[in-house]
C-alpha cells in the first residue's frame, strides 16, 4: 500500500465506545462474546494508479484490538495443544516455528543433493500439486459449510444478527 500524502492523517478510530468490551463467558458447549468484538470497520485502502477510480481501493477491515487479542490467545492455545500432542505431520512446513518455508527449502536441497550424489535422477514439482491439494481439501469443505478454500488458502467465516450475542 502507498501513501501519495504523507501528510495525511488515519482514518479516525474511536478510543471509547459506549458498549461492554469485557462481556466474555466460556462455557462448555457455548460460548459468548460482546458483539463488537465481531464487528469490523470497513475502510478503502488505495492500491494503484488514480486515486479517483474506485477499483483502484481495496477494502482493509479494521476490527478490534480486544477481538484480535482474543483471537492471538485462542490461536496459541491451539498450537500450544497441536504441539503439545503431536497432532502435526513433521512433514507439514509453513506456519510453524521450527518449520519455514526456508527450512522446507534447505530439507529439500539436501534431498536432491544426496540423490544426485548417489547417481539418482530427481523429479522437482509437479503440475498435479494444486489437483492433490484439491482432493486432500475436499472433504473437509464437504464438512464445514462455513469453510471456503482458494488454492492454498482457506477462510471460515459465520453470519449472524447483530443482535445475535453468540
Amino acid at each position: 500500500m502507498s501513501v501519495t500524502d504523507s501528510g495525511r492523517r488515519p482514518p479516525h478510530l474511536p478510543q471509547q465506545t459506549d458498549r461492554n468490551v469485557t462481556d466474555v463467558q466460556v462455557t462448555p458447549g457455548q460460548h459468548r462474546w460482546s458483539s463488537i468484538w465481531k464487528e469490523a470497520r470497513v475502510v478503502p485502502a488505495h492500491k494503484k494508479n488514480s486515486e479517483s477510480e474506485p477499483r483502484n481501493y481495496r477494502p482493509i477491515s479494521l476490527f478490534s484490538v480486544v477481538g484480535k487479542l482474543l483471537e492471538q490467545v485462542v490461536a496459541g492455545v491451539i498450537c500450544h495443544h497441536l504441539g503439545e500432542h503431536h497432532l502435526l505431520s513433521d512433514k507439514q512446513f509453513g506456519f510453524r516455528p521450527g518449520r519455514s518455508t526456508a527450512d522446507l527449502l534447505i530439507l529439500l536441497s539436501q534431498g536432491w543433493q544426496d540423490a544426485l550424489d548417489e547417481g539418482l535422477d530427481t523429479l522437482v514439482g509437479s503440475v498435479l500439486g494444486p489437483i492433490l491439494w484439491n482432493i486432500n481439501i475436499d472433504d473437509l469443505l464437504r464438512q464445514i459449510p462455513t469453510l471456503l478454500a482458494y488454492a492454498d488458502d482457506c477462510s471460515l467465516s459465520r453470519s449472524y444478527c447483530r443482535s445475535d450475542s453468540q
